[in-house]
């Protein structure tokens, strides 16, 4: 997806058709690259610094991600490498600037995407379960940017994705 207003249409559209369990995955960029590195991340509450979550649910800076401990554990069944931890979902791409990325990293954030929050605040909202996870590609937590795979992920990486992903849907 690309971005919360995009993933909100496109779950109210599935839902309005009777989905009720979703499974998305996607990249985010690293905050603690030392944390994340070759690991999937289960967030566990995600920073709310975009528009759509605040129309699903009342104001306030984080929404918890109830099924995070389901999500690990499933992967921790699977063998899968993974840390959990709270991330931070802007919708300004290309916004991640030094002084905001230091705030979010101060929180306790280890990972920036732009989909979490929303996705979160729908679900909630339609009482409804959504699992997310994350891949690393760009890190923004060293002195500059570094891209990493972005823009140049392998097939194999792909592939590895895709196959966790069939697996834990499987299980849910």
């Amino acid at each position: 997806m690309q971005g919360g207003p995009a993933t909100s249409v496109f779950m109210e559209e599935t839902i309005s058709r009777g989905a009720s369990t979703f499974l998305f995955f996607g990249s985010c960029g690293a905050l603690n690259s030392s944390l994340t590195q070759g690991k999937l991340i289960v967030p566990s509450k995600t920073f709310r610094d975009e528009g759509t979550s605040g129309h699903y649910m009342e104001k306030g800076d984080w929404v918890d991600i109830t099924t995070c401990p389901r999500l690990s554990s499933i992967f921790e069944e699977l063998n899968v490498p993974f840390v959990t931890g709270p991330v931070w979902t802007t919708d300004a791409p290309f916004r991640e600037t030094p002084g905001m990325t230091n705030r979010m990293k101060s929180l306790g954030c280890i990972g920036v995407d732009m989909e979490c929050a929303s996705i979160m605040a729908v679900s909630q909202f339609r009482k409804i379960e959504s699992y997310q996870f994350l891949f690393t590609e760009d890190r923004l937590d060293g002195p500059s940017w570094d891209k990493g795979t972005m823009g140049h992920m392998g097939s194999s990486m792909q592939q590895i994705l895709m196959k966790v992903a069939l697996e834990t849907a499987a299980q849910l």
